[in-house]
């Protein structure tokens, strides 16, 4: 439970300061996903389906299972978090998000790594 909550703090401090920057990001990014969404249907599900269970635990699977313990067997864990924390922001490709997607990216690898790299931990 404490973990959730430093994830939480991490990525709104990290949001905040986003804000406070100006990065604000881009306003028709969502207006495809927008469309889908109230159509509804079976579009819809598959969409909500794929974007809050299918894709986050792959990443995991990728970020924290894969790529995290990798860079730890090369370096330090602290050096390890903060290089996939970095790569995870990067390949997000949203340059305005880059800063809350690093913290986002940094939380999760402290909490996989506190779990003894149990993906179940950063997933939810």
């Amino acid at each position: 439970l404490a973990g959730a909550g430093a994830v939480a703090l991490c990525v709104g401090a990290a949001s905040a300061l986003n804000n406070l920057i100006g990065n604000t990001g881009e306003a028709g990014a969502i207006a495809p996903v927008r469309g889908i969404l109230q159509d509804g249907g079976l579009t819809a599900f598959a969409l909500g389906t794929s974007s809050i269970v299918i894709a986050p635990a792959l990443e995991e699977l990728f970020w924290r299972g894969f790529l995290m313990p990798s860079l730890t067997r090369s370096m330090s864990p602290a050096s390890a978090v903060g290089v996939s924390a970095a790569l995870f922001a990067a390949a997000h490709c949203q340059p305005h998000d880059f800063v809350t997607l690093a913290a986002l990216g940094a939380a999760l690898g402290v909490v996989s790594l506190r779990a003894g790299g149990n993906l179940v931990a950063p997933t939810l």
